[in-house]
């Protein structure tokens, strides 16, 4: 059967090399959904990640960026994907409480 935990709902990503040596990171998530997963920072692997709406991916999907450094960029954008799939599982008040974890 298949797995029916949040974090069976994969986020996509990309990740895009900028010139200042940062990394740009871009997810695609349901639209309805992306002011609310923008309110706190994503906690992960020992730092905070903002992220800020970029624009409409398509009519029901919205991009979410957020800009960092790391030696393993795309290590790290997993991460952060990993940790929005749980945000999109769960009701908005136990988001807010815990920065979705």
């Amino acid at each position: 059967t298949p797995s029916t935990s949040p974090t069976s709902n994969k986020v996509p990503f990309f990740v895009l090399q900028q010139n200042d040596g940062q990394n740009r990171a871009l997810f695609t998530v349901p639209s309805s959904l992306a002011s609310s997963l923008v309110i706190h920072p994503v906690l992960c692997r020992g730092s905070s990640f903002v992220l800020v709406v970029e624009r409409e991916a398509q009519a029901q999907t919205t991009f979410l960026s957020t800009v960092f450094y790391s030696p393993n960029p795309e290590e790290t954008a997993k991460e952060i994907a990993e940790r929005l799939a749980i945000r999109i599982g769960r009701p908005a008040n136990v988001v807010s409480g815990l920065f979705g974890f």
